[in-house]
């Protein structure tokens, strides 16, 4: 079995709209979450996050990474 070794979140932000009509996506990572959070929690701090950015979330993705040896 593999052990957790980290956990964290890349929120993404749509700050705009380039000329050619396409959204601009500014993101923000956030680390070293603790490993024993559930899902509803990590969605929380992600929802609480984003609520301090004037911007609209448009992405939220949870970044796990593993020890293999």
């Amino acid at each position: 079995m593999h052990k957790e070794k980290h956990i964290g979140l890349v929120l993404s932000f749509q700050t705009g709209i380039s000329e050619e009509g396409e959204p601009i996506v500014s993101k923000a990572s956030v680390n070293n979450l603790r490993l024993d959070l559930t899902n509803d929690e990590i969605t929380e701090i992600a929802e609480l996050m984003a609520s301090l950015v004037k911007h609209t979330l448009v992405d939220i993705v949870v970044v796990k990474s593993y020890n293999i040896i």
